[in-house]
């Protein structure tokens, strides 16, 4: 069954166990129902900077007639009518704001399932969990705190969780996670006002962790002595840790740049394009690249 639009918005979470070729379709369906929130969005926001601008003016030309000493019931009923409507456009607004997505997140993942898919049985499925909620959601909050002037608020954001199994039967579980800082500080100008002013951080970190299949390679730690020598990384980005954790081969990425969902670009200067999906696609190379070297010998 594919997915139902209405009942993702409740929450915007995204949860299914399917082939890749249904989980994309749903992902393409997430898409264009952002799209459109985005447009609505769009639109929402010019009719309230029109009924701003007709109220104003029309305000000033009334004014001007000395309508308003007249008890003009027409100049009431207009600028009454303005209101409503900058009242409207702003609930509406608010509204189409809440339904639009993190874009990159749910390209970076359609992405990276069209690489998985090369590798997979045409009927494997994936087990997916896609959390599109607002980083700063308030479910999300781990603590508070304090830097210098700011003060902080701490947000942890588990926003996806990808599993499978490749042709060699190798499992993989790829999780991506989000710490963001939300900060604010209020100082006083060199005028005596007092003034507020706020910020926000965030960082992305990646982890990919593989199961090798007992019949094709050798076991994890013989694995794991290879593996850290292999571990290439895109220049925006850091290695954060490597090696075995229980009976799975892990390695996990970080960056704090801004990165995107799309693929790497056909421009030959890509080193300052931070691009999601080309980071996870090297995470995965350096990790065969291991297994490779440790294929059984028959």
């Amino acid at each position: 069954m594919s997915i139902d639009i209405a009942q993702f918005e409740k929450n915007y979470v995204y949860e299914r166990t399917a082939t890749i070729p249904e989980v994309t379709a749903d992902l393409q369906t997430i898409a264009r129902s952002d799209a459109h929130h985005e447009k609505l969005k769009r639109e929402w926001g010019y009719a309230i900077a029109g009924c701003v601008a007709v109220g104003f003016v029309s305000f000033f030309i009334l004014a001007g007639t000395n309508q308003f000493q007249k008890n003009n019931t027409f100049a009431v009923i207009w600028l009454g009518l303005c209101f409503a409507g900058f009242v409207t456009s702003i609930v509406y607004y608010r509204k189409h704001s809440g339904a639009d997505l993190a874009n990159r997140r749910y390209e970076l993942l359609e992405e990276v399932l069209r690489l998985l898919q090369r590798d997979s049985a045409a009927n494997e499925t994936v087990a997916v969990r896609l959390d599109l909620q607002r980083p700063d959601h308030s479910s999300k909050k781990t603590g508070d705190g304090k830097v210098g002037p700011w003060k902080v608020k701490y947000f942890t954001d588990p926003w996806l969780d990808l599993s499978g199994r490749f042709l060699d039967g190798t499992s993989f579980r790829l999780q991506g996670l989000e710490k963001f800082q939300a900060r604010r500080k209020t100082y006083t100008s060199s005028s005596g006002k007092s003034k507020s002013k706020s910020k926000t951080k965030s960082a992305l970190q990646v982890t990919l962790s593989l199961k090798p299949s007992a019949k094709q390679y050798e076991n994890p730690e013989a694995i794991a002595s290879k593996f850290e020598g292999t571990t290439q990384l895109p220049s925006w980005s850091d290695r954060k840790s490597v090696g075995l954790h229980k009976d799975r081969l892990q390695l996990t990425a970080q960056t704090s740049e801004e990165w995107h969902g799309k693929p790497l670009p056909a421009n030959p200067d890509h080193n300052n394009y931070a691009s999601g999906p080309h980071l996870v696609a090297m995470m995965f190379l350096s990790m065969y690249q291991a297994l490779n070297e440790s294929k059984t010998k028959r």
